[in-house]
């Protein structure tokens, strides 16, 4: 009789131990689904056409630098071109991730120093300083991805 109290116990555990795992299994495949929804929300190109990117770019230059509207008719033919320049790079280098971002950040460059002649020298400071924090955020995103990856990678081995 006792050894029947025993194994009935033992497996009413066991079902514990079994329902307790499908729910830790459910939960973590739910987390994983909202992490790849939220990572493939936020990765996706900015919204608009590209005369409403444009616009918004030469409008938050026009906010930020106080641009006159000499300066704005003069800046609007420079992101034109240099929009059509960067799809021109990602179409020609597509699957070549160094020479995509080599080519990019000279692309990004030559329209710095254009959009920088423009600029009077108080705006030309500003314009660098905006690079500059721009930069730094890139590269603390490039960071926590690395780091992202390099913890991935980690939890598989285990």
């Amino acid at each position: 009789m006792e050894s029947a109290n025993m194994l009935a116990a033992c497996q009413h555990r066991s079902g514990v131990w079994a329902t307790f795992r499908q729910h830790i299994v459910s939960n973590i495949l739910v987390v994983v689904g909202l992490a790849f929804l939220a990572t493939s929300v936020f990765a996706q190109p900015p919204k608009g056409t590209p005369e409403q990117m444009l616009e918004r770019r030469l409008g938050h230059l026009s906010k930020t630098l106080k641009l006159s509207e000499e300066q704005k008719t003069k800046l609007k033919p420079i992101l034109e071109t240099s929009m059509k320049e960067m799809t021109k790079i990602r179409e020609e280098k597509k699957g070549d991730r160094k020479a995509l971002m080599a080519a990019v950040q000279d692309r990004m460059s030559a329209t710095e120093k254009e959009i920088s002649a423009i600029l009077t020298p108080e705006q030309q400071t500003k314009f660098a300083k905006q690079r500059e924090n721009m930069r730094e955020k890139i590269a603390d995103r490039m960071k926590e991805r690395a780091e992202k990856r390099t913890a991935e990678k980690e939890a598989e081995k285990k």
